[in-house]
């Protein structure tokens, strides 16, 4: 692992940023401009995760990180509202109604925001200008509208529906890339894509999650930009910026 001297004094506070993803927990620490201090840790995501084993696991990986933090940022795969997880489509359903942020607070021993993941993807992401549409694809489909900048939190467009009894997340979700195989995965992007469009006219589509690797297989317009997997946790600085949203 790579270990960076700083000074406190001169970067700004320090944001410990936390990713919870149905595959994979990550994190890094952070300076006050976004940039990391460590090369991001990953663990395993507990299957059907439970909240109490996550935690735990975020606090385990905490210690083998190291290092010193003044406050915490976490991306959550589900809606956010008031620090408090409403919805675990990707997890346990004990996730729902858990205050993770206090939780987190109490355990880590710092202040902590939380969000859900693709809004923090975003925010580690966007231009700032016009429409811009964010997309996760990983264990499910995650998503984020911002316009000039302005975040509209807990965007799940990936539970549309797709067809009759379907819906984007369910056909686009990792699930469908390893039933389907990653050729006939990719084909269902480019309708999918066009069905965003004609609904939320972006101006950009910024595209994210590990399973944003296979894009490049295809050919993309020029609207369409593939972003890092890790603006979701660079994105997590952003949530101590007051950064506007609206709800």
């Amino acid at each position: 692992m790579v270990r960076r001297d700083y000074s406190k004094a001169m970067q700004g506070p320090i944001t410990l940023c936390i990713d919870i993803g149905g595959s994979k927990t990550k994190l890094v620490r952070c300076d006050a401009r976004a940039l990391p201090l460590d090369e991001p840790l990953r663990k395993d995501t507990p299957a059907r995760s439970h909240p109490e084993s996550t935690i735990d696991l975020i606090a385990e990986a905490v210690d083998e990180l190291g290092g010193e933090f003044d406050r915490v940022s976490v991306g959550y795969p589900g809606v956010i509202r008031n620090g408090v997880c409403e919805t675990a489509v990707n997890l346990d359903p004990s996730w729902q109604g858990f205050p993770i942020s206090d939780v987190l607070t109490a355990r880590l021993g710092r202040d902590t925001r939380a969000a859900n993941d693709a809004d923090v993807q975003g925010l580690g992401c966007i231009r700032g200008h016009g429409t811009e549409l964010v997309l996760t694809l990983g264990t499910g489909i995650g998503s984020a509208l911002f316009r000039d900048g302005v975040l509209i939190p807990n965007c799940e467009f990936g539970h549309l529906p797709y067809g009759r009894e379907s819906t984007f997340e369910h056909e686009l979700g990792k699930n469908a890339l390893h039933a389907l195989g990653w050729e006939a995965w990719l084909e269902r992007i480019p309708p999918a894509l066009d069905v965003f469009r004609r609904c939320f006219n972006p101006d950009l589509i910024l595209i994210g999650g590990g399973n944003a690797r296979f894009l490049p297989r295809i050919p993309l317009p020029d609207d369409i930009v593939i972003v890092p997997n890790e603006a979701g946790l660079y994105g997590g600085v952003r949530l101590w910026l007051g950064v506007q949203s609206e709800t």
